[in-house]
């Protein structure tokens, strides 16, 4: 087998690899050549399979970000749980940065809080304002959303 064969036949095996992988769900693009290479892909042949993908509109980062931006507010995530989520998904900082900004409104956060706190705490007394606001601090919501939320739910100046 000539080298160009070798280099198609490794191309093919990652474009394969690659589809089967995002059928599973996103994936960022290093992420993505960085799991088709653990598999045994070659680097180079995941790179460039990646990036066709990439320009068949398969692989698309901002589209993903902002599908895991909502998925997060829909299970009650804050912002804080949601950026470590897309950055532990392989994401860059300013690809996040910039979805966030364009996505997640310091109002539908707090929105965000005040539903969940809602379902999760009917009871509005005020020894529940300790536990509300660890919750909250474990779903990732910053402490002025958290406050604002509480304020919003229970009524009261924290």
């Amino acid at each position: 087998m000539s080298e160009s064969e070798a280099a198609d036949e490794a191309y093919k095996e990652a474009m394969s690899r690659a589809g089967r992988l995002l059928l599973r769900g996103p994936y960022s693009k290093s992420a993505l050549v960085a799991r088709l290479a653990a598999e045994g892909c070659d680097h180079a042949a995941a790179a460039k399979a990646v990036a066709s993908l990439a320009e068949s509109g398969f692989v698309n980062e901002s589209r993903d970000i902002e599908n895991l931006i909502g998925d997060g507010l829909r299970r009650g995530y804050g912002s804080l749980r949601i950026r470590i989520r897309l950055e532990q998904a392989g994401y860059s900082e300013s690809a996040i940065d910039r979805a966030i900004q364009r996505e997640l409104s310091p109002e539908k956060e707090v929105a965000t809080a005040v539903a969940w706190l809602t379902h999760k705490f009917r009871s509005t007394g005020k020894r529940d304002l300790p536990r509300a606001f660890a919750a909250l601090a474990r779903r990732g919501f910053p402490e002025d959303v958290a406050r604002d939320a509480a304020e919003r739910v229970f009524g009261e100046e924290q």
